[in-house]
């Protein structure tokens, strides 16, 4: 059952929701096939560039950002899959670190 993380953006005043979805299916990278359960987390909200925010996929707190670091800039594996849902929202929300135009439009 998908769950909502509400976005309040106090200069503009305005709310963004991002959908927090489990979902379960056979993730493409399994060599054995088996089945797993994973988190999405989506939004409708386009970035200040007016792009389209992908749908960030956790499959485990092993998971880093962009397969690269956290939002800190850690490398170090997530302690929790809260501390993994945390950073992906930062990601949705801010932006690519030093991209202000990839963070949320909250204008409109």
């Amino acid at each position: 059952m998908p769950s909502t993380i509400r976005v309040f953006d106090p200069s503009t005043g305005r709310i963004k929701n991002i959908t927090l979805d489990a979902e379960q299916g056979v993730l493409a990278d399994q060599p054995n096939g088996t089945v797993d359960t994973y988190l999405k987390l989506s939004v409708s909200a386009k970035t200040k560039e007016g792009e389209t925010i992908n749908p960030f996929v956790i499959s485990n707190v092993d998971d880093l950002v962009m397969g690269t670091s956290q939002y800190d800039g850690s490398t170090l594996p997530y302690t929790t899959l809260g501390v993994a849902v945390d950073d992906y929202v930062l990601r949705m929300v801010h932006g690519v670190p030093g991209q202000p135009d990839t963070a949320m439009d909250f204008s409109s």
